[in-house]
C-alpha cells in the first residue's frame, strides 16, 4: 500500500491510521540520537541528507530503508558492502516490529511504533528514558517526595 497521491503527496489521512516510528539510535552502550518519523519511508546511511545519517564506513551511503508495505512497516537492505541485521540474523527485506533491533555497521537502531492517538511528545520521551547502560539509576523517581 502506497500513501503517496497522483502527484507524490502523502495521504494525510490514510498516514493518520499508522503509527508514529521512534528510532532510538546507539552505538556500543550510548545513545547516539532519538528520532520521530511521521512518514512512509525513512532512510538510513551515511550519506548526508539522509533521515538518520550514520557518520561510519561501515556504513554504507545508502544502506537501509524502513517503508509502509502493506499496512507494515519493513526493514529494506539496499545491497549494502556490510548488510543489515534485524534482531542479530541478515535480512534483505523484513517485517519490523516494536522491540526490534536494526543493526547497521557498529550502530543499532531500536524500533518502538507509537499510536498516532497517544501524546507524541510523553511516548517519545517515555522511550527515552529506558534504563541502558548508560543511563542506569538516572530515571526519576516517580514517587512524590
Amino acid at each position: 500500500m502506497n500513501s503517496r497521491g497522483r502527484d507524490g503527496e502523502v495521504d494525510r489521512r490514510l498516514m493518520a491510521r499508522f503509527p508514529t516510528i521512534v528510532v532510538r539510535v546507539t552505538q556500543g552502550v550510548r545513545v547516539v540520537q532519538t528520532l520521530t518519523f511521521n512518514q512512509d519511508t525513512v532512510t538510513v546511511g551515511r550519506e548526508p541528507g539522509m533521515d538518520i545519517f550514520l557518520p561510519s564506513f561501515e556504513v554504507s551511503r545508502a544502506h537501509c530503508r524502513l517503508e509502509l508495505h502493506q499496512a507494515r512497516f519493513h526493514v529494506v537492505d539496499l545491497a549494502s558492502k556490510n548488510g543489515t541485521k534485524l534482531n542479530g540474523l541478515p535480512v534483505a527485506r523484513h517485517e519490523i516490529e516494536s522491540g526490534d533491533n536494526i543493526q547497521v555497521g557498529d550502530f543499532r537502531l531500536w524500533i518502538q511504533f507509537v499510536p498516532r492517538t497517544q501524546v507524541l511528545e510523553e511516548k517519545a520521551a517515555a522511550y527515552c528514558e529506558i534504563p541502558t547502560i548508560e543511563n542506569q539509576g538516572t530515571l526519576r523517581d516517580p514517587s512524590p517526595n
